[in-house]
């Protein structure tokens, strides 16, 4: 109901009356002041596309929208966390904000290796990467009796050293890309098994280049990868040419992903890995567990952020 504070809150039901985990919030802004606490840049840019965000050609945040033309039809979801403030008294938000804004930025938790192997859209093993968690998710799901999402560690929440996922987990994003640098980018005079080598002068260092070049040939060639310097002065292998990043996952997809497809499915240690999985499956799901069959497909086969936050709130 339309309340003291500003807004109304209407939940959903189902219609045999059992409440619903979403509603519509309404939010009166002439009682109500609302301030976005961080996301201010894709909060504005939503705005300025949907057309409600005028002022940005105008103002301070014109340099950023003058080249922009706003889109016919504009349609897309901004997941939002809102923090509630209702008091009798006067309160100034804006000082609250602040103080939240810097205390979740002090103790803000590091992005773990796994997940910004995932996100890294340049170097070449992370590439290769998420071509093959992308490879995974399309042919095998969650199946527990095969290489699959299940078994892949995809969205672990600690690095390599503090542990590889559940018990379930074979690897995840940090061994395979680990795997994948030392397999294809390793120096021939310098191999480790957990990181790759590049000279500074990249003139000097062939031997990335010729391995990649004997693995990928024809539409990609070594002349598609270079050595590129980051912000710590750490030397990497990237790809040359972003439009090529479609040519580059589709040989990946021809090329490596049936070799990898074999090593992870015919192996015989992680066959019977495979073959206890599906076991476990097939238990859960007979007659009287229904409890165990509604975590087992909630929790370890509807995304590992269930499982990893099950664990969080047990410790």
């Amino acid at each position: 109901m339309h309340g003291t504070y500003g807004y109304c809150l209407e939940q959903q039901y189902t219609s045999e009356g059992e409440k619903l985990p979403f509603g519509m919030l309404s939010i009166y802004p002439d009682q109500a002041d609302i301030l976005v606490l961080d996301g201010q840049h894709r909060a504005s840019a939503f705005r300025y596309v949907s057309g409600v965000f005028e002022s940005a050609l105008s103002d301070i945040y014109s340099a950023f929208y003058e080249d922009e033309d706003k889109l016919d039809s504009f349609g897309a979801d901004l997941p939002v966390t809102l923090i509630w403030f209702e008091s009798e008294d006067d309160i100034d938000p804006r000082l609250i904000s602040r103080n939240l804004f810097v205390t979740v930025n002090n103790t803000a938790r590091k992005v773990s290796e796994s997940r910004n192997i995932l996100l890294n859209d340049r170097e070449v093993p992370a590439l290769i990467t998420r071509f093959f968690y992308s490879h995974v998710a399309r042919v095998a799901s969650f199946s527990p009796d095969k290489f699959s999402l299940l078994h892949s560690g995809f969205d672990i929440d600690s690095d390599l050293t503090r542990g590889s996922g559940h018990v379930l987990t074979i690897t995840n994003p940090a061994i395979f890309d680990y795997a994948v640098a030392w397999w294809l980018l390793g120096t021939a005079t310098y191999d480790v098994q957990d990181s790759y080598r590049v000279k500074r002068d990249d003139s000097r260092n062939r031997a990335y280049k010729d391995q990649f070049g004997l693995v990928f040939s024809g539409r990609l060639t070594d002349r598609d990868v270079a050595q590129r310097n980051d912000y710590e002065e750490r030397q990497s292998v990237v790809l040359t040419d972003s439009d090529k990043l479609p040519i580059f996952q589709e040989e990946f997809g021809l090329i490596l992903a049936p070799v990898l497809d074999g090593l992870l499915n015919r192996f015989n240690l992680f066959k019977r890995h495979y073959a206890a999985c599906k076991a476990l499956e097939d238990y859960v799901r007979g007659p009287g567990y229904q409890s165990e069959e509604h975590i087992w497909d909630r929790v370890f086969l509807g995304g590992e952020g269930l499982y990893y936050s099950f664990m969080g709130a047990k410790t």
